[in-house]
């Protein structure tokens, strides 16, 4: 896989739906195809100099004075993550055609360490979609969609550095109606709990009820213990909302979601934001204020589009998005990002980064109780079509650019 990529998507409606405009991939001087890996720069993040500055999250005075840049950090054929692995400087990313790719924190050339292609299919929103690390580094949370097209999310134990493939375990397979809106974001967090994305199944056109459904997985947000037992390849949390529910399925942590590729828990405050993709008509971003942020919440899809109507009689009680934007303006989904909490941009601290996949902007939201009292697009920072942002362990941001094949780090301008 580190040569030319033989199979070409068809079209970027993989992450989305196949109700996005088709849009051919390319790199920067617009050449459909290259090399898979390039190094370009070292991956660790500049250490800020600049003087002391009060905490966020900013203003809107302090986000207009803000300018941002993207920073190329390496190329990649068709990023769909990227994660720093605890107790190293390394960078991981991956590629929608399987690669995972190892990027050293002093630079130099990006390492191959997998390759899942022969496991996975790339029909419609498919592919090797996420990957996350537990905290001790030693082992891997990757989703994709296998060769079936269900959805899938493995753990992978590390060796020298290297995904032992060989000894991956499937913890949970999702059958998939069709061949969008599978979701599949993957989080961990400091108790080895692992937050898993699904999307409601589609189709992309027809507005589906399994998101209101508590008796199956499609359109939530799931919360479980990798653990094994001796019966299960996963445990229960016990803290999770419908537990002991006879009609919910206990790994369900809220609901109601379309499409939900992309979510962040603030490793500071515990919030959680979701970036739910819209049908027709809205973009919307979902924000809970943590420490238990979102247990049990319902989203409201199909009923609620972002702030519209969808369906009539829908549940009484749903979240409202905290922000949610038309498609009148050229947008067409939403890639929702993180809260920045690095050192190099002080001024950007508590504010929340996301971009949509047709502009490319990357824009900032500053939400306080539960409004936005903020927010900038960055228009000097913009990659095609944005599919996912990445963290660093010292809370730097990165942007990877399917059309670009690229992935970047946000920096001050």
């Amino acid at each position: 896989m580190l040569g030319v990529v033989a199979a070409t998507m068809a079209g970027l409606a993989l992450f989305a739906g196949d109700d996005r405009p088709s849009r051919r991939s390319a790199t920067a001087d617009g050449r459909s195809e290259g090399p898979t890996t390039v190094a370009t720069t070292a991956v660790t993040a500049p250490v800020s100099t600049a003087p002391d500055v009060p905490p966020g999250p900013p203003d809107q005075a302090t986000l207009d004075a803000l300018g941002l840049r993207l920073e190329p950090v390496v190329e990649l054929q068709h990023p769909t993550s990227l994660a720093q692995r605890p107790g190293t400087g390394d960078l991981y990313a991956t590629s929608v055609e399987g690669a995972v790719v190892r990027l050293p924190a002093r630079g130099g050339e990006p390492l191959e360490i997998a390759d899942l292609g022969p496991q996975i299919s790339t029909e419609g929103e498919s592919g090797l979609l996420d990957l996350a690390f537990d905290t001790t580094g030693d082992l891997a949370y990757i989703s994709l969609v296998e060769t079936d097209g269900d959805l899938a999310l493995l753990e992978v134990p590390i060796a020298r550095d290297l995904l032992a493939i060989d000894r991956a375990r499937t913890i949970l397979t999702i059958e998939s109606p069709t061949e969008v809106h599978h979701a599949g974001d993957v989080d961990t967090d400091a108790q080895g709990m692992v937050w898993f994305s699904v999307g409601d199944g589609g189709p992309s056109q027809e507005p589906s009820m399994r998101a209101q459904d508590l008796g199956e997985l499609h359109g939530k947000l799931l919360r479980i213990d990798p653990r094994p037992t001796a019966s299960a390849a996963y445990r229960i949390p016990a803290g999770n909302p419908f537990v002991g529910r006879a009609d919910a399925r206990p790994e369900i942590w809220a609901y109601g979601l379309r499409n939900p590729w992309r979510f962040d828990r603030d490793t500071t405050t515990g919030d959680l934001w979701i970036g739910d993709v819209g049908r027709n008509d809205r973009e919307e971003l979902d924000h809970v204020p943590g420490p238990a942020a979102g247990a049990g919440v319902n989203f409201g899809w199909p009923h609620h589009e972002g702030t519209q109507a969808a369906l009539g009689g829908g549940p009484g009680e749903v979240a409202a998005p905290v922000l949610d934007y038309s498609h009148d303006d050229g947008r067409c989904g939403i890639t929702a990002g993180s809260v920045y909490r690095g050192a190099a941009i002080p001024e950007l601290t508590g504010a929340f980064l996301y971009s949509d996949l047709c502009d490319g902007i990357v824009r900032a939201a500053t939400v306080t109780n539960g409004t936005v009292v903020a927010q900038r697009a960055f228009n000097d920072a913009h990659a095609g079509y944005p599919v996912a942002f990445g963290t660093d362990l010292a809370g730097e941001l990165y942007l990877c650019s399917f059309d670009l094949n690229a992935i970047y780090r946000i920096a001050a301008a």
